[in-house]
């Protein structure tokens, strides 16, 4: 993640706020900082590791899931059976950020059986990160239009696939 944006995970020392990850029955994390020790669940089995972890971690630094965007009855119909489910509420305007078009793609959509993938930061998922935590890196020229993609085996792909 520190290769596309300025967030950089370090090894806790003694900081007071920090992310635990700890072994689950799935992948889970509360969105945004929860203060003192924040889990992030991590399960075996899982087909796309790597990119469930960078979902989850989006979670952590304020990413909220792409299909419960204010506008996404524009973009995807959600099965009343979902519309308890708190993974698919809908939030006001007010309560998340958006950082461009909705992106079914993004890494941040839900289910990855319909919609969304956990393979790769797509381009509106690196430029969410960069407007909100501005990446300025000396030397570096970060065009959104050829941005760094990350894929499950954790390599840096140069180029987004079309």
């Amino acid at each position: 993640m520190s290769s596309i944006c300025p967030i950089k995970f370090v090894k806790r020392k003694n900081q007071k706020d920090y992310i635990k990850i700890v072994e689950g029955d799935k992948y889970e994390s509360f969105v945004r900082k929860q203060g003192d020790e924040q889990n992030l669940s991590v399960a075996e089995g899982w087909l796309y590791p790597i990119g469930s972890t960078l979902y989850e971690l989006m979670h952590v630094v304020r990413f909220y899931h792409e299909h419960s965007r204010w506008d996404r009855d524009q973009y995807v119909k959600v099965g009343e059976t979902d519309i308890d489910d708190i993974n698919y509420k809908k939030l006001e305007e007010s309560e998340v950020i958006c950082f461009g078009s909705y992106d079914g793609k993004s890494i941040m959509h839900y289910p990855v059986q319909r919609e969304g993938q956990r393979t790769e930061f797509r381009e509106g998922d690196i430029h969410g990160l960069n407007r909100l935590y501005s990446f300025t890196r000396a030397g570096t020229n970060l065009s959104m239009s050829n941005p760094p993609i990350v894929n499950d085996s954790g390599k840096i792909k140069n180029t987004l696939r079309k």
